[in-house]
């Protein structure tokens, strides 16, 4: 990497946009210097390792600011969502990207993510489960657990981190795209259809739907021409890596200033400038630790970060604890429907479906939305594998994988890792 560093440039021309620049080439630096100095490798804490890849973080932001790198933000209160859009506005915060481009290159990412009436031949292979959902803020910031926070779980999707609604797509949810606007995306077990919950055992058994990196420019006949970038690392998680290292290296009010930059890009309520985190966050170790864990949770759903990060801190008791993954499924009250809406519950499925949709986009001003969701929607929790075995109970062996027993044939000096297959080597530092 030093070598790399000293040999790329800031930046590339016109002709070259995508290859690596010195400012990537220094955040990997410093992403490698937290690995090694994270719990994974280090059991007992390395003050020498921590500043190391403190230094090394603190010099790829000082890096990537003075080319021009930052948090994407569009004036908009969607920039979570609109980055996977603007292609050229978004380059800022791609520090590291895989590029695509229509038609050489396409990405076909999101045909298991889209609801199965806006693709073919696959959907339901990356919904959000309900403690996903739960995991999210509201949009002051505070955890549904605060009682202060506002939150109301017959109203679960009501004042929520904005991220909330640009990453999850919950029964009643506006969910536009290319070749249907308006539309309303219904997930009701009984009447809608393919994008029903259950409605079959490959498609939706969350009763939720993933919005993370979905084109919805591209309607349900050209949904494999999508090529937005893949973020592999984002500014955003290079302010994320120097708030955990500075907190490691006892300064965590600084940690404390990174994870605000992230909130207010997320357009969190300031309150009182804390936006939303504890007043202990950026003084107290262990609840800095937390949010820095929570908010890396949050900005990188569904892109690949959430288990390696559990492994780097030696937190798979956080997957553990959970027990199992609950789906919250929504089911129709017709009954309350017909008496309290007036829809007409003999047609067919998809005509009460457009009858419900119809409220909702042509809804006079009296019109309460979240009353009319709550009312017509029983939901239930339910595990998603209900079987015996469906318990998580991930071992430390997964902390470090096994060698393939064929290159440790293949070279004598290879050792297998403890933990498979009889093996002696143990790849702990310290």
């Amino acid at each position: 990497m030093d070598s790399a560093i000293n040999l790329l440039p800031a930046t590339w021309g016109s002709n070259d946009i995508g290859r690596v620049t010195k400012g990537a080439a220094m955040a990997v630096k410093g992403e490698a210097l937290l690995l090694k100095a994270s719990p994974l490798f280090c059991k007992t804490p390395n003050a020498t390792y921590w500043n190391d890849a403190y230094s090394a973080l603190l010099a790829a932001k000082t890096e990537l600011d003075a080319d021009g790198y930052g948090l994407y933000t569009d004036n908009t209160a969607k920039p979570n969502e609109n980055m996977w859009y603007d292609k050229a506005g978004a380059a800022k915060e791609m520090v590291l990207s895989l590029r695509y481009h229509y038609p050489e290159k396409t990405n076909g990412f999101q045909q298991g993510q889209r609801p199965l009436t806006e693709t073919s031949g696959a959907a339901g292979s990356c919904d959000p489960t309900w403690e996903m959902v739960q995991a999210y803020p509201m949009k002051n910031g505070l955890p549904i657990s605060d009682p202060a926070s506002g939150y109301d779980p017959t109203e679960f999707w009501k004042d929520r981190d904005p991220r909330f609604y640009q990453t999850i797509v919950y029964n009643g949810a506006r969910y536009d795209f290319a070749d249907i606007t308006p539309r309303v995306q219904w997930i009701f077990n009984t009447i809608a259809g393919d994008d029903a919950y259950k409605a079959t055992p490959n498609y939706n058994i969350t009763g939720f739907y993933c919005r993370k990196g979905i084109d919805t420019t591209l309607g349900s006949s050209v949904w494999n021409r999508q090529a937005f970038d893949w973020p592999i690392i984002r500014y955003a998680e290079v302010l994320l890596n120097l708030a955990e290292a500075a907190n490691e290296v006892q300064h965590p009010a600084e940690a404390r200033a990174y994870i605000i930059q992230i909130r207010q890009r997320a357009h969190i309520t300031a309150g009182a400038g804390n936006y939303g985190l504890a007043a202990s966050v950026g003084s107290d170790y262990q609840a800095t630790l937390n949010a820095v864990m929570t908010e890396r949770a949050i900005e990188f759903a569904f892109e690949g970060k959430r288990f390696w990060d559990l492994r780097r801190r030696r937190m798979f008791n956080v997957l553990n604890s959970m027990g199992t993954l609950h789906a919250y499924g929504p089911y129709f009250n017709s009954a309350a429907a017909s008496s309290q809406y007036g829809i007409n519950i003999t047609q067919s499925n998809s005509g009460i479906a457009a009858q419900l949709s119809n409220l909702i986009v042509n809804s006079p001003a009296s019109f309460d939305r979240n009353a009319f969701l709550k009312a017509i929607t029983n939901y239930k929790y339910e595990p998603i594998d209900p079987g015996a075995t469906s318990q998580i109970n991930i071992p430390d062996a997964y902390y470090f994988g096994p060698i393939d027993p064929q290159y440790i044939l293949q070279n004598k000096n290879l050792q297998q890792n403890i933990g498979w297959d009889g093996g002696t080597f143990n790849p702990v530092i310290q």
